[in-house]
């Protein structure tokens, strides 16, 4: 409610905020939940012989992550729009280090349709290739894949992008503020570029008397 009116959040809406945002992962839970259990029912129900659904290891870490990220987002957000945490008593690196979380959760779940798209095609046009692969070992992979390339992705952009948002700053509202869609800084290096900056720096400055010394 913050981030879209002028007035200031009153207990009403904040309560209202809250009690919207529990039903939405309750909800969110359950339907996860028995989406999650039909999947392992089928699984367990497969003939033998049969290879089972392809996509079955994908969607069961996907029901997983949807059960937890969801009201993390949720209760994060009003925290934040509803100002629950003093920012002036909380350190800038605990707000980039949940709300890069939020962000890389929120990858996983675009990412999932690619794999679950990649592996049905995989075993519906390349029918022959695939089935003379390992099935479980394949599925596997594939589970494997659709988190950790995600999450290897947000990280490397996190720490090499230029962006506006994400500065570094001591206060906690700073980066408070970049949740909010009208929130710009200029000139202002990212808080995963500095960081990495002055790790590639600190790694030149060490190298660097090591190489003179080779060379005298």
């Amino acid at each position: 409610m913050k981030s879209f009116v002028d007035d200031p959040v009153s207990t009403l809406s904040t309560v209202l905020d809250f009690v919207f945002s529990v039903l939405i992962s309750v909800c969110g839970v359950i339907v996860n939940y028995r989406f999650r259990k039909k999947l392992k029912e089928e699984k367990r129900n497969t003939p033998p012989g049969r290879k089972g659904n392809v996509i079955e290891p994908i969607m069961s870490w996907y029901c997983i992550l949807q059960m937890i990220f969801w009201p993390y987002e949720l209760l994060l957000l009003w925290i934040v729009f509803n100002g629950v945490i003093p920012s002036d008593q909380m350190p800038s690196w605990l707000c980039y280090l949940l709300s890069n979380v939020m962000q890389i959760g929120r990858m996983c779940i675009a990412y999932n349709s690619l794999f679950v798209a990649l592996i049905r095609y995989l075993y519906i046009v390349h029918r022959q290739k695939a089935n003379q692969w390992n099935f479980e070992r394949t599925s596997r992979w594939f589970q494997i894949a659709s988190i950790s390339i995600p999450v290897v992705l947000e990280t490397l952009y996190f720490f090499t992008a230029n962006f506006s948002e994400n500065t570094l700053s001591d206060r906690f509202d700073d980066c408070l503020a970049s949740f909010d869609a009208s929130y710009t800084t200029e000139n202002v290096i990212p808080f995963g570029l500095e960081l990495s900056l002055r790790v590639l720096l600190s790694l030149i400055h060490i190298s660097e008397p090591t190489r003179l010394g080779m060379i005298s």
